[in-house]
């Protein structure tokens, strides 16, 4: 994405949501892979520098050295990371999978289409050295014991232990409660550890089977891992915590609140950190104390909503995570300031027409107005909607007022001094917890729009509160006003129809993939974001995609213009982004056009350096670019009688630039005399039918160079014409060496 400007990025992110996270034995990279982003990425774990990077989906990833990994989703893979590309090896093997204390062996669960064996391999050759019998079961977790003598398996409601030498398996006790299983061998002995998701208690058996104790658990399971000493268990339990525990006792050593609904955790750097995955992103824990490490200054999840002030100056970003609105400045993508208060997700957030304000609304029900210039909050309303979520926001145009719409379905104004309702303007039908319904206004204050969560778009006109456009079977939040003309967007179904107001005529409409966010921008450009994770440019004038942006740098959530055109995206793993909008494509008369302004434009740079040139040679009244009549026709360069002339000529393919050096007065001999001599010379050689050897010599002379390919050199009723192709015009060097050619034959 050409142009990309981080604004808040952090390191350590994913373009999908992380489901597996591994350490290099030296702990000096990082690598997590996503399942459905088909993305895995590794990070040099001190600096956040992205070592590697590959488009495939990882379930399971493992180091087998510090430059060699192993993962697994679709199939197995083997990296090399001295290489650009993994390589698949082995048949349709799957995740989980797992790699021998001394790295000799890789065990692979099988595919369904395999009868969910598993496969272990050699780690050097990758040449398969046992299949273990079919169990017809799904593999859910595997572990070797630290001698590598025993493999143990864990299935969705049963668990075995397999001598890896012979393949002979024994079954082992599990409890009842609970769904899938999870083993693991202790990292220093060889007691394994046999628990449930979804249960509070981990067994404690031998390396054959044998049950000999029960850990108790504080809470219900979700997934565990040895630290590296085997005398602690970091554990990510269900309802939202990592805690440290001790072995075997059980005692909590620290607990740390999870970022998001994921639960991949490792240890890293010898067990000093704990590495733990978020929605799209993986954080740190330390180990001893429990406590986050700094992880940069972008949300810790994704971005739910973002604002660019009028000025261009500031954006504006909301966490539907950690409840903050962050702002940054557009200049250099730097940290200005974090604002707090809400007490769940913000949902919405806009600035001022004047931008010196912020509000914010919140799945606390709150309504929150900050002053951007001093940082402190104007007011707070608790109960905005009864309670409900507040779901949108919009300044008036003139700033007398705040509009905002809740999931109580009521859309109302209120005081921007002190939040206090003025007046309702509209009662959607029906409520909801699921949906978000979408609210905007006109550009020039007249107009509000609002989608409920059952599909009634109504247009309002403010002053009147009369209702101008109306339309069944909108699809919420999806509404946006055009900045420059009467037009708004909004979603039915998988389309996004755009109509002019208030007649309701429909200007354009296109399909998406499930738009989840439009934005209206200048020149009626359209800006789509897709549940298939990607941001498209449709251009409503030419009804066609101007482009489309993947997710190589992230999941979009949000979209918006800035007052440049430019466009801001909010990401899934926390940070935004300001992106120049193309140009779309230009007509074929639409192009010649812009070729005969670039063209104007290097003639009159050339103008304008010759009249310095001439200036630096004692001439008074040198003409400059500005006396260039519309044609960028007709300069007089000298009282005495010589002119250039400029003339930028369309043909059919392209244009030409033509400059003509013409005498108007055969008698200057009062002028000076170097310039005399100049007209004289010009007046008998183009007095001549064609140009002979030592006027196309002075012409190669005075232009610093040959003349450019394709260039003509022609007497035309008394004057000298240099035509140029278009394809040919100079640079501002070459430019400049023309000027420097001309001006000593002038000064001789």
């Amino acid at each position: 994405m050409s142009g990309l400007t981080r604004i808040g990025d952090r390191p350590f992110c994913l373009a999908g949501s992380v489901a597996c996270i591994a350490s290099s034995p030296d702990g000096r990279l990082i690598a997590a892979g996503t399942g459905f982003g088909d993305e895995i990425v590794v990070w040099e774990r001190t600096t956040g520098k992205v070592v590697a990077r590959a488009r495939q989906g990882a379930g399971s990833v493992v180091f087998a050295s510090n430059d060699e990994l192993w993962f697994a989703y679709a199939r197995l893979f083997r990296w090399d990371l001295s290489k650009k590309e993994p390589e698949a090896v082995g048949g349709e093997l799957g995740y989980p999978i797992a790699i021998a204390p001394r790295n000799r062996w890789i065990a692979a669960s099988g595919r369904p289409s395999e009868s969910f064996g598993v496969e272990i391999l050699d780690a050097s050759s990758a040449r398969t050295v046992q299949r273990i019998a079919d169990h017809g079961k799904t593999v859910r977790s595997l572990s070797f014991s630290r001698d590598e003598r025993w493999l143990a398996m864990g299935f969705e409601d049963s668990a075995a232990i397999v001598e890896v030498a012979s393949g002979r398996s024994r079954p082992v006790p599990v409890p009842s409660k609970g769904t899938g299983v999870q083993v693991a061998f202790s990292p220093t002995d060889d007691r394994l550890l046999i628990g449930r998701v979804v249960a509070d208690e981990l067994l404690v058996a031998s390396h054959d089977g044998a049950i000999e104790s029960t850990m108790e658990l504080p809470n219900n399971l979700d997934t565990f891992i040895w630290a590296p000493d085997g005398s602690r268990l970091a554990v990510a339990f269900n309802h939202g915590e990592i805690c440290l525990l001790a072995f075997p006792g059980g005692q909590v050593l620290s607990r740390t609140p999870k970022r998001g609904h994921d639960a991949a955790i490792a240890f890293v750097d010898q067990g000093r950190l704990i590495a733990e995955s978020g929605h799209h992103a993986i954080g740190f824990i330390d180990a001893s104390t429990g406590d986050r490490l700094a992880e940069g200054e972008g949300h810790d999840d994704g971005v739910s909503a973002l604002s660019v002030s009028p000025d261009g100056l500031l954006l504006a970003t909301a966490g539907g995570f950690d409840m903050t609105i962050r702002l940054w400045s557009t200049l250099d993508g730097s940290h200005v300031h974090t604002f707090r208060g809400h007490s769940n997700g913000v949902r919405v957030v806009a600035f001022s027409p004047k931008g010196d304000a912020l509000v914010s609304g919140a799945r606390d029900g709150a309504l929150r107005c900050f002053d951007v210039r001093t940082f402190r909050e104007r007011f707070v309303v608790d109960r905005a909607h009864d309670g409900a979520d507040v779901t949108a926001v919009a300044w008036m145009a003139d700033g007398s007022s705040i509009a905002t719409m809740g999931q109580d379905g009521r859309v109302v104004l209120r005081d921007p001094d002190d939040g206090r309702v003025a007046r309702e303007i509209r009662s959607h039908a029906g409520t909801s917890t699921l949906e978000s319904p979408g609210l905007a206004v006109s550009p020039d204050g007249k107009l509000i729009a609002s989608v409920g969560v059952q599909g009634d778009l109504r247009v309002y006109q403010l002053s009147t509160c009369r209702e101008v456009f109306s339309r069944e079977g909108a699809t919420p939040p999806v509404v946006s006003f055009a900045p420059d003309a009467p037009w708004l967007a909004f979603r039915v179904d998988s389309d996004v129809v755009v109509v002019e107001l208030p007649g309701g005529r429909e200007v354009g409409k296109h399909t998406f993939a499930s738009p989840s966010r439009i934005a209206l921008g200048p020149e009626g450009v359209l800006a789509a974001v897709s549940h298939a994770s990607s941001v498209a440019l449709f251009d409503l004038k030419r009804g066609a995609i101007r482009c489309t942006w993947g997710p190589e740098h992230g999941i979009p959530t949000e979209v918006a213009f800035a007052p440049d055109g430019r466009l801001a995206v909010g990401y899934a793993h926390g940070s935004a982004a300001l992106i120049p909008v193309p140009d779309r494509e230009l007509t074929r008369a639409e192009k010649r056009d812009r070729k005969r302004q670039a063209a104007l434009a290097s003639v009159t740079a050339l103008v304008d350096k010759l009249a310095e040139h001439r200036e630096m040679h004692g001439y008074r009244d040198a003409p400059r670019a500005s006396d260039l009549d519309a044609d960028g026709c007709g300069v007089r360069l000298s009282r005495s009688g010589v002119e250039l002339h400029v003339r930028v000529t369309p043909l059919q393919e392209g244009c030409s630039v033509q400059l003509t050096v013409g005498v108007q007065d055969r008698d200057a001999g009062a002028a000076d005399s170097k310039l005399a001599g100049l007209i004289g010379w010009l007046s008998r050689k183009i007095g001549r039918t064609k140009l002979e050897a030592d006027e196309l010599a002075w012409l190669t002379e005075a232009l610093g160079e040959r003349p450019p390919a394709g260039s003509a050199v022609v007497r035309d009723r008394g004057a000298m014409i240099v035509t140029i192709p278009l394809s040919e015009l100079p640079t501002p060097q070459r430019l400049e060496q023309w000027v420097r050619g001309i001006g000593s034959r002038v000064a001789r």
